[in-house]
């Protein structure tokens, strides 16, 4: 949830993939919680694991692909190099 809002606060990165990234912290919460206060969690893991692999997927390689195309660029952060 931390990286999620540090992106958003960020100019240089694209706040949906913070946005996204939260979502997916949401979701990672919710099936933690409900893998220990839920007896029946078995039944409906798929549905938890759903929830949580959708979105963390796609924030995820949302991410690591925005990194690889202009993540490495140094014109981003306005520094100078040597």
């Amino acid at each position: 949830m931390g990286l999620g809002y540090l992106i958003i606060k960020a100019d240089y990165m694209p706040r949906i993939i913070g946005i996204l990234l939260i979502i997916s912290s949401v979701g990672y919460l919710i099936d933690s919680l409900a893998s220990l206060l839920s007896r029946q969690y078995g039944s409906n893991e798929t549905f938890f694991v759903v929830l949580v692999a959708v979105p963390a997927l796609i924030a995820e390689y949302s991410l690591a692909l925005w990194l690889l195309v202009r993540g490495g660029k140094q014109g981003a952060l306005g520094a100078k190099s040597c």
